[in-house]
């Protein structure tokens, strides 16, 4: 096995990015599989050898994230979202064109391409496609087998903003022109919120992000002063950032949007919260399934090293997942940089006292760190006068389902509710149909039922109301959807996303999605709908990380709120 000279100097560079050998695993298997088309025993001997690793090092990294293979794929890998939000709008159809197409192309189902509010979403290789219909994907595989090659795919262009927004994270994106170049963000001010940030004292940035009372935007939504603040002082370690853009919650992507329109303000960002923090180095992780993002970052990263923002008081490094969903959870997505298997570590410790590479570490996410520049500019008060007591400031939401403008929107937090954003914003559903249930923070978040739609989109209004804000996330279920189907497709996530660790989750899952295929398929028996929710139960606050309450929440929430449609397919099957 030959490895050209070019791709090895560019292995040998990733290399010293990370203090250990192991650390770089991943990058490495993709590498080599992009080149080879696999990974099979001589590439992982090659890579266990190059990081003086044991073999099985690499195999147990091979073997977990499914974003790689040892079996050579097709020349074309077709890829197609099959989770709720493409689901919901017909993947199926597209899974049933792409039969029998001949050695060229290999076809597979992928949890969730962040691309929902412009589902049926698939990707071909590298590259992404929207919007995709039976029809379209028909001229697409013609057109690759008339030409032998693939077409570049063009990025969408951002949504314009309603009139209802406050627009402060998208403000730059749709200003005519904008590119989201170094050059084009240094004209709307950027990168000065980072000169003033290095005029302070860290601690005087750690207080003035605390005051603002900003929470995090990844989903649990706790306070970023305060976990700032837990990270352990003097311990002779560097203390390290990791940036987390796994955007992977069915139903979620706001993140993408930062990425791909605006990378220099997420830059900023992370480098006023590492003069902050004392961070020397941070890490960006993002999902495998977003190379154009990640080349985005690794480009800006390049420009803001040029023109000396990155590097002088911190280095900034792209680290890229393999589409494990478990990487999400702070820990699993530290032992994944780590270049383990991501498996969630018991705490405590904590990350801020012991993290990445045994070191303090704080984990934030994308849309968080986006904000910091704003606060650090614009002080603390301004950021507090936006939203509501409790959930402050602005948030990115987005919406997918039936309805007639799907998308990604910013509002002030709490200043608007579920109804207002689905009727006023969103134009309402389409074909005059009527809502169902929403739910409101990603697929791991409880259902609300119709009735209960006029919440105020606030951290508290919605926990209030039996649910959560969650990653942002919001799903719109209409009469006509099944939600004995929409569970079990909900579970069918959870259940290959579930990294086995734990006996409640890696059992319980699969328990739960046999069930409801049971169900679904006509093969239930009348005590199913209590086993259901007696396994759901059983999981729920019984794993090391979230993803047990994640896998057991939506089908306690849909069974408590959706009843009789499972007793009436019990019933009519039993």
């Amino acid at each position: 096995m030959t490895i050209p000279s070019e791709l090895e100097r560019h292995i040998d560079e990733i290399i010293t990015h990370y203090p250990t050998k192991r650390a770089p695993v991943l990058w490495l298997c993709h590498l080599l599989q992009d080149h080879f088309g696999f990974l099979g025993q001589e590439q992982v001997e090659w890579i266990a050898t190059k990081l003086s690793l044991q073999p099985i090092n690499v195999w147990e990294v091979v073997t977990f994230y499914p974003m790689f293979t040892q079996k050579l794929r097709g020349k074309f890998h077709i890829k197609v979202c099959r989770t709720l939000s493409c689901h919901l709008a017909g993947s199926q159809k597209l899974l049933e064109r792409l039969k029998d197409l001949g050695a060229d192309f290999t076809v597979d189902t992928v949890e969730c391409l962040a691309s929902c509010g412009t589902a049926p979403a698939m990707m071909i290789n590298d590259e992404h496609y929207d919007s995709m219909t039976p029809e379209r994907l028909d001229k697409i595989v013609a057109d690759i087998k008339r030409t032998g090659t693939l077409a570049k795919e063009p990025i969408a262009k951002p949504l314009p903003a309603h009139p209802l927004e406050k627009r402060v994270l998208l403000a730059n994106i749709t200003k005519p022109g904008y590119t989201g170049s170094l050059a084009d963000y240094e004209k709307e001010g950027g990168y000065q919120a980072l000169a003033k940030a290095l005029t302070m004292k860290p601690e005087e940035i750690v207080n003035e992000v605390k005051n603002s009372e900003i929470r995090g935007r990844g989903g649990a939504g706790f306070p970023c002063g305060l976990k700032w603040s837990f990270l352990a002082k003097n311990t002779g370690k560097p203390t390290y950032l990791v940036c987390n853009a796994d955007e992977s919650e069915p139903g979620t992507f706001k993140d993408r949007q930062l990425i791909n329109y605006d990378p220099h303000q997420l830059l900023e960002g992370i480098l006023i919260s590492c003069h902050a923090t004392g961070a020397k180095v941070a890490y960006i992780y993002i999902r495998g399934e977003m190379p154009h993002g990640a080349n985005v970052l690794i480009n800006a990263i390049a420009e803001a090293r040029a023109k000396g923002y990155v590097g002088k008081t911190a280095e900034i490094y792209v680290h890229r997942g393999a589409g494990a969903y478990i990487c999400g959870e702070e820990t699993g997505l530290i032992e994944s940089l780590e270049g383990k298997r991501a498996y969630p570590r018991i705490k405590p410790p904590f990350p801020a006292i012991v993290g990445l590479f045994g070191s303090p570490t704080v984990v934030n996410n994308v849309e968080t760190l986006s904000n910091i520049p704003h606060i650090v500019k614009n002080g603390a008060a301004w950021f507090k006068a936006m939203g509501v007591p409790g959930s402050t400031g602005t948030r990115l939401v987005c919406v997918s389902g039936p309805v007639k403008r799907p998308g990604y929107y910013e509002f002030e937090m709490g200043k608007l509710t579920m109804r207002q954003l689905i009727e006023d914003v969103c134009g309402g559903v389409t074909n005059g149909k009527k809502i169902k249930g929403v739910i409101p923070g990603g697929s791991s978040m409880p259902v609300m039922p119709a009735n209960n739609l006029d919440v105020p989109l606030d951290f508290e209004s919605l926990r209030k109301a039996g649910t959560m804000a969650g990653s942002g996330g919001i799903v719109v279920l209409t009469e006509d959807v099944s939600i004995v189907d929409a569970t079990l497709n909900v579970s069918q996530f959870y259940a290959h996303e579930s990294c086995g660790q734990c006996t409640p989750c890696r059992e319980g899952t699969l328990w739960m999605e046999k069930m409801l295929h049971r169900i679904k398929d006509g093969h239930s028996r009348p005590e199913d709908v209590d086993l259901l929710f007696e396994v759901a139960d059983n999981i729920d606050g019984k794993t090391i990380c979230p993803l047990g309450e994640a896998a057991a929440w939506p089908v306690k929430a849909f069974l408590k709120n959706y009843r009789s449609e499972f007793e009436k397919a019990c019933n009519k099957n039993g």
